[in-house]
């Protein structure tokens, strides 16, 4: 629809609609009498800027006294041009009462002009807190529900003359000693509601979409969980990691982010364990793991897994 759009010439309406699906992590496609029907878009909200007072300048605040001060003073002045000049014309004896002097009125105090506060500033975004060589985990206290858990994978275009196009995905394994996954390569998706409770939210960046690939955790199942091995692997655009700064961003509800960005970029082994979510008595367990491998099946070997691997298609 969005090239659709743009074929028309309404760049304004195909920008809109991008910014819309760029937001919208959450939406789902049911099927409503044969026509395709999407939910839960994240319209973004536009703030509208505060409206500027201005100060009236002093002098135009007392302009209307002014003025009726001129006004008193000019009727002063009349009335004693006028007394002295029925006095001539008459030529009586009577005494000449001069006008008593024109009393300026009593200057109001200035009344201050409410100034309003400016808005409080938006309270910062929570730093993040990031697993490095020398501080490679940190544990996140046991409570009922962890709630969605989200694992974002970002990186950089650098001076790759191809998009480059990075992979997440993770293998789970349950208390139960059942294992899954969620890996586009593989065409296992993942399921949310349902073991390995862990879903991948879309294969959707090309090298153009800042916002990365996204798979989200079912924290309330946590307790059934045993381990959740996160890594990545390059599927186009570059031969190494060098320049990717490939990052992975975990999102518990309630803590800060925790992210780790992979070392030693120059390694040309294109698959990379880069963390680890471990259930040590109820705790999740964060770890760095920072290590690369020639083959998913060589990293599953490593870390003694036990997946089945067999020859498969591309990623389409």
């Amino acid at each position: 629809m969005i090239e659709q759009l743009r074929a028309r010439g309404d760049s304004q309406s195909a920008q809109a609609l991008q910014q819309l699906l760029t937001h919208s992590h959450g939406l789902a496609c049911y099927d409503v009498g044969g026509e395709p029907v999407l939910i839960n878009w994240a319209i973004p909200l536009v703030v509208e800027p505060l409206p500027v007072v201005t100060a009236v300048p002093w002098w135009r605040r007392l302009l209307p006294w002014l003025l009726l001060l001129l006004l008193l003073l000019l009727l002063a002045l009349a009335y004693w041009w006028y007394r002295c000049n029925t006095h001539n014309d008459t030529a009586t004896q009577a005494p000449i009462v001069e006008p008593a002097p024109a009393v300026a009125p009593q200057q109001p105090e200035p009344v201050p002009v409410p100034v309003p506060e400016p808005a409080p500033a938006p309270a910062p975004a929570p730093a993040n807190t990031k697993l490095t060589k020398d501080n490679p985990s940190i544990k996140l206290a046991k409570q009922k529900d962890f709630g969605k858990i989200k694992v974002n994978l970002t990186w950089q275009q650098g001076k790759h003359q191809r998009p480059i196009d990075l992979d997440i995905a993770a293998f789970v394994r349950l208390k139960s000693g059942e294992l899954g996954g969620a890996e586009a390569l593989s065409k296992f998706f993942g399921n949310y509601e349902k073991p390995p409770y862990a879903i991948l939210q879309k294969d959707l960046r090309d090298g153009a979409d800042q916002d990365g690939e996204w798979i989200f955790i079912n924290g309330s199942h946590w307790q059934e969980i045993d381990e959740v091995l996160i890594y990545s692997f390059i599927y186009g655009g570059t031969d190494n990691w060098q320049g990717t700064d490939a990052t992975i961003t975990l999102y518990v509800p309630g803590q800060r982010p925790i992210s780790t960005t992979l070392a030693n970029g120059s390694n040309s082994n294109p698959v990379a364990a880069i963390a680890r979510l471990k259930n040590v008595d109820g705790d999740i367990k964060v770890e760095r793991l920072n290590s690369f491998f020639s083959t998913r099946k060589s990293m599953d070997k490593y870390y003694g897994w036990g997946f089945t691997w067999m020859a498969t298609g591309d990623k389409e």
